[in-house]
């Protein structure tokens, strides 16, 4: 079944923050990286699983085309939330999932993978998007957790009449 356009820079996303492995380089190896659409209370935090949600989207009159065939643009928002390390847990308890992981290497580690060491193309999506921008990162505590969130926004043309186009 074919994707709207919207639905293939998500997995592209998701897909890059999946390969936060030792085994690609990193310090740590994520437990899962998940796109939360819905029902946000009820997707489970846990250490170095990482929640990616979607924000705003709204028109970028500047880089839609009238015309024949007439495309839009759109600015799209994701927010990009790593859950770092349990903070209710004693660092030395067994069963503790790599306690060592901070909020700032949690950060970089999905800076990294959002831009798939490629400076030249990363922020296309695999010819997907326009342009794409990290613009901004926080830590957080929530849930119990220590975080890194970063935000991206990613701006992307469809066609008017077609969304999967």
């Amino acid at each position: 079944m074919a994707k709207p356009v919207l639905e293939l820079i998500s997995d592209e996303v998701v897909s890059r923050l999946g390969n936060i492995t030792k085994a690609n380089g990193y310090e740590f190896t994520i437990v899962s990286a998940e796109l939360v659409t819905r029902e946000t209370n009820t997707w489970t935090p846990e250490p170095l699983k990482i929640k990616v949600e979607y924000g705003d989207i709204s028109e970028n009159e500047d880089l839609s085309y009238p015309g024949n065939p007439p495309r839009k643009a759109f600015d799209m928002q994701f927010e990009i939330s790593g859950y770092s390390r349990d903070i209710d847990r004693d660092e030395t308890e067994v069963g503790m999932v790599n306690p060592s992981v901070t909020e700032t290497q949690m950060i970089a580690a999905i800076q990294k993978a959002l831009t798939n060491n490629d400076a030249a193309s990363w922020h296309t999506f695999g010819g997907n998007a326009i342009i794409a921008d990290i613009t901004g990162s926080s830590t957080f505590d929530a849930a119990g957790f220590d975080g890194g969130k970063v935000m991206l926004s990613v701006t992307y043309r469809t066609s008017e009449i077609n969304p999967f186009a």
